[in-house]
């Protein structure tokens, strides 16, 4: 759908800003680099999660759907997304939930699944609290 392309592209476009603002930020003086171990990881778990969910979009797209209890699918799904909209909040105190590109709300009429998508959410939960626990600590270090 163009809907998808748009999306993903944006996500390249994101990455690759992302990418670049990190090499920037290694070009200054040592000193001057605040936390550059906490947003090397930062930088590379973003990766991670855009390219598990790229490729989770993408097989979902033309898979054909089986049922599965929402709350199997739902909770990491939830869970993943309060946790990156809390470590988005943390990093950019004037970021507008009205910006934040999440779904406002979930059915289980919207999800499908199997064990491997399952397993694959899963994941992207656990790379998810990786991002808030590093953006936690990100924000301590750029608060001091």
């Amino acid at each position: 759908s163009i809907e998808y392309k748009l999306v993903r592209k944006q996500l390249y476009i994101s990455s690759a800003n992302l990418s670049a603002a990190f090499q920037r930020m290694l070009s200054e003086p040592k000193s001057k680099q605040l936390s550059s171990q906490h947003i090397y990881e930062f930088v590379v778990l973003n990766h991670v999660l855009s390219s598990n969910i790229t490729s989770l979009t993408g097989s979902m797209i033309n898979k054909e759907p089986v049922m599965m209890t929402s709350k199997e699918i739902l909770l990491p799904v939830k869970k993943s997304i309060t946790i990156l909209k809390q470590s988005l909040l943390q990093l950019d105190h004037e970021v507008q939930e009205e910006e934040m590109m999440f779904p406002k709300t979930m059915t289980s009429n919207d999800i499908h699944s199997d064990k491997q998508l399952t397993e694959q959410l899963n994941f992207i939960y656990k790379v998810s609290g990786d991002i808030g626990k590093i953006t936690t600590e990100i924000a301590k270090e750029n608060d001091r």
